[in-house]
Order: structure tokens, then sequence, then C-alpha cells
């Protein structure tokens, strides 16, 4: 057999697999829609129809040169937690930020607040100094 044949029995093993899992676990019937992909029939919270589509390939790789770095499923999740943990990073950082800058408008605010206050204070004795000389 030749890679191509390789690959595609496999992803229809797998797809096999997964419907039977599926079939079991939704009681319903799984719908092949696809080399290699197939489709769940479920509802929303408001009992409408809706699929769940999966897809499965069997990556080949990269092709470096004229050769192919073979597919590390393993280093693709390593990849991709890397990437998860940065996005909250920045997810954290820029909920700090807007913190600090919401923060710092309050203070602004206050002291406009107290400005004012104090402008009103000056007034109230500016008119009790006024009445009292009259």
């Amino acid at each position: 057999m030749n890679k191509a044949a390789l690959e595609s029995q496999l992803r229809d093993n797998i797809i096999s697999q997964i419907s039977q899992a599926l079939e079991n676990y939704f009681q319903c019937d799984i719908l092949e829609t696809g080399p290699g992909e197939i489709a769940i029939p479920v509802t929303d919270a408001e009992n409408n129809e809706k699929f769940g589509l999966i897809k499965v390939s069997i990556p080949r790789g990269k092709r470096v040169g004229g050769t192919y770095e073979p597919y590390d499923g393993y280093q693709a999740a390593e990849d991709y937690k890397f990437i998860l943990q940065d996005r909250a990073e920045k997810q954290i950082k820029k909920e700090e930020k807007a913190k600090i800058l919401e923060l710092e408008k309050e203070k602004k605010r206050a002291e406009k607040k107290a400005q004012a206050e104090a402008k009103k204070a000056i007034l109230e004795l500016k008119k009790m100094k006024v009445g009292k000389t009259a």
C-alpha cells in the first residue's frame, strides 16, 4: 500500500471509532458528510437543530527542501499551550492596564470634585464676609 492509501485507511478507522462512540453517547445517527468528516445532529438551549462537525486528518508535516518534516502532535500541543499562556498573560496585562486607567480617571474625578467643593466653600465664605460687612 502506498502512503496515501495507508493514511486514508487510518483516517477512516478513526472516523469509524469516533462515530461508534458518539452514536452510543448521543443516541442518534452520526452523519458521514465527507471523507474524514462527520456531523452530529444536536439541539441548542432553545431546541433549534444544529450540527457539530468533526474533521479528521492525518497531517504529513511541513515540506522542507525536497522532503517532509514529519508532523509532531506533541510539539503542536506544546506550541498551542504556549500560545494560550501568552494570550492569557496579554489579557491579564490588558485588564491590569484598564484597572490602572480607571483608577487614574477616578482620581481625576475626585480631584475635580474636591476643587469644585473648595471653590464653593470659598464663595460661601466670601458671601458670609460680604453679609457681615453690610
